[in-house]
């Protein structure tokens, strides 16, 4: 029997046989995907390659043609419009705010038995908690500390060990052959500073006071205060935690030398000196312990050139006496193809010490030993040149304008500034030991042709480019302006890059080079004074070496009274 089907039913709606989230393979052919993985059903039977395709959306593309990115703001149809400001005022009404306070807060690399009452490092938690506590306002503001950490970090450390930068490139000039045999040595390892703190507090303390004070050099005018008394409320803290004791070691030197760095960002000077003394205490006591393992002797390491590079230096100008910073089992002997943080070579550095301690001891010694050594000081500086030389590498653009363009468009600017700077190191050195042992002074042609060989380097490392350790210039800046003749045509030029120099060295500098500008002006203001005779045509009254009297450079530019930072 045949049943015929009723004309007014409807077969059921059969059930969709296409899948949302199937492989592309099954979406091509409009089938159902059993969604299995790495591979479904279908395509493991008709051998194909499976494939799950993933669209990404973004919110950008939405949002440029008025559409809602995704179901934000869509929670059903036929949603009424935005809420008015009224009622947001009304929303925002009912709403409070709670203060919360951590009472017991812990570093993330504590283990658990730091946390059992009396241990350690508990203790120390606990002392700086509650200095911290009973100090000033600001000191307590945890945000404020993450911030000077992170100026430090960012703007500090760089300073510090500027090799991680200039080495960072993947185009190296060292390694396409430009120039062999020189080798960027680390400064202060940032990694090894982080990892010591976490040993010593007050390391920690110190660089916290240390990123809060350049941080309050460059803030606004009503946040200065608040960042300088943070920095100072930190190194109140520091301070009373460097006690003497029967022993002290790389911890108290290295607090010193933060300490020193501290003082020098105050414009502290005479604090700076004395501290430049307190340290060359701790290195001749007997007690100083020295360090046993890898990090502090690192850090040891570390202290003691940044020492030895900032009295060499400052010693130029106030002539004070040398305090020898050295140990011979922690500094190896420099090589002079070795090219360090402080930007110029370490033998450079000494052969600057030796210049000022030699221009102390020429009125007692005999004139054929004092020819001797300078001879020997001059192949020294002959022997530093690494060979690398401005016009080799760059071409003037002409017409007046001073701009310095690379000949190979493929070498790395950074390495062939901080290459340039340290040639520029170098012939500041032989221009101070022309004029502090060699009796030169401005109006002579040799003088004025390093001056303004001097210039063309700095104008390019310096003015023409933005390079965050062009604070390893400021000694060289200093060399070269105090020799600007005022009887040379480029005189008011070369004086007016000069203070446009130090206003960019002082963007990234860590002493006060506010006080370098005022001895440069003094020193500018005598010259013009004694030359102001038009009779004398500019030239000095001491003429040639006349060891019994003062040269050009004893009687403008040197002064004991200054006590001033050049590193």
């Amino acid at each position: 029997m045949v049943i015929s089907k009723k004309g007014g039913t409807r077969k059921g709606a059969s059930p969709s046989k296409r899948s949302h989230f199937g492989c592309a393979n099954c979406k091509a052919k409009r089938t159902k995907c059993d969604e299995k993985k790495p591979e479904c059903s279908r395509c493991q039977t008709k051998g194909l390659v499976c494939r799950y395709g993933v669209r990404l959306h973004f919110r950008e593309d939405y949002e440029s043609i008025g559409k809602k990115f995704g179901r934000e703001g869509v929670w059903k149809k036929n949603s009424s419009s935005n809420p008015t400001s009224k009622q947001l005022a009304l929303q925002f009404r009912a709403a409070f705010y709670v203060d919360i306070t951590n009472a017991n807060l812990q570093f993330i690399n504590f283990r658990p038995q730091d946390f059992i009452s009396g241990s350690p490092r508990t203790r120390i938690r606990h002392r700086f908690l509650d200095q911290i506590e009973n100090d000033s306002g600001y000191i307590a503001d945890w945000q404020l500390w993450s911030y000077a950490l992170n100026y430090y970090i960012e703007f500090v450390s760089p300073i510090l060990n500027p090799a991680s930068t200039i080495c960072s490139s993947k185009t190296s000039a060292f390694e396409s052959g430009l120039l062999q045999g020189v080798v960027f040595e680390q400064g202060l390892n940032l990694k090894f500073l982080i990892q010591y703190a976490h040993q010593k507090p007050d390391i920690l303390v110190l660089v916290l006071a240390l990123g809060s004070k350049y941080i309050s050099r460059i803030a606004q005018e009503d946040q200065k205060h608040v960042w300088a008394d943070l920095a100072s409320a930190f190194k109140s803290i520091a301070c009373a935690s460097i006690c003497p004791s029967s022993s002290v070691g790389t911890d108290t030197l290295f607090s010193l030398v933060l300490l020193m760095l501290y003082e020098l960002a105050d414009g502290r000077q005479e604090l700076w000196r004395a501290n430049l003394k307190h340290c060359k205490q701790i290195l001749s006591s007997e007690s100083f312990k020295r360090p046993n393992n890898e990090l502090e002797l690192s850090l040891l390491s570390f202290s003691l050139e940044l020492l030895n590079y900032q009295e060499s230096m400052g010693r130029t100008a106030c002539k004070d006496d040398n305090s020898f910073f050295a140990l011979e089992d922690v500094l190896e002997d420099a090589a002079p193809s070795k090219v360090s943080w402080m930007g110029c070579n370490k033998v450079l550095v000494d052969t600057i010490s030796d210049i000022t301690d030699l221009s102390f001891e020429r009125n007692q010694m005999k004139p054929g030993d004092y020819s001797v050594l300078c001879n020997t000081i001059g192949q020294n500086l002959q022997s530093a040149d690494l060979g690398f030389k401005l016009e080799h590498h760059l071409c003037d653009l002409g017409q007046g304008s001073s701009l310095y363009v690379p000949i190979d468009p493929t070498i790395n600017v950074e390495e062939l500034g901080f290459l340039l700077a340290c040639d520029a190191k170098r012939l500041s050195t032989l221009l101070y030991f022309k004029c502090c042992l060699l009796d030169a002074h401005p109006e002579k042609a040799e003088v004025q042709i390093l001056v303004k060989e001097i210039f063309c380097i700095l104008d390019y490392t310096i003015l023409q480019n933005d390079f965050k350790w062009v604070s390893t210039l400021l000694w060289t800046v200093f060399i070269a302006a105090s020799q600007i003749s005022p009887n040379m045509l480029e005189s008011d030029d070369f004086r007016y890059k000069a203070m446009q120099m130090l206003d960019r060295i002082e963007a990234y500098c860590l002493g006060n080079v506010r006080d370098v500008k005022e001895i440069l002006m003094h020193i500018w203001k005598k010259r013009d004074l004694f030359n102001a005779d038009d009779s004398s045509m500019g030239d000095l009254k001491i003429s040639g070496k006349n060891l019994s009297k003062l040269n050009d450079w004893d009687t403008f530019v040197s002064n004991k009274s200054y006590n001033i930072s050049l590193a």
